[in-house]
């Protein structure tokens, strides 16, 4: 609706395309609503896959001097396939992203 339209006028309506007022339908509407959601879901994906492989290399490489110098001579992607040979850093990052503690038994 317009700025100047009649509120009162029962053939015209309150809002145009969507409910929030900013796409031509509804289904646009939906449409970028779960794009948003898709992008949302991704970035918290690599966030947890940063943070997991993060945590792996300092407990393989608890010295930064060491660490600095492995990164150095084979770069970071060929450290991270290597490290993921040996760990399975894909379950590490769902177990992560879980969030769920796991209780001790006593």
């Amino acid at each position: 609706m317009a700025t100047f339209d009649n509120p009162f006028d029962s053939k015209r309506p309150l809002t145009r395309g969507c409910t929030c007022g900013q796409h031509a339908s509804q289904a646009e509407h939906d449409e970028v609503a779960e794009l948003r959601l898709r992008e949302t879901v991704a970035s918290s994906d690599k966030r947890y896959e940063s943070v997991v492989a993060s945590a792996v290399m300092r407990a393989v490489f608890p010295h930064d001097a060491t660490r600095r110098a492995f990164l150095s001579s084979v770069g970071a992607s060929t450290a991270l396939a290597a490290l993921a040979q040996f760990f399975p850093l894909a379950t590490a990052t769902d177990l992560f992203a879980a969030g769920g503690r796991r209780r001790r038994r006593t």
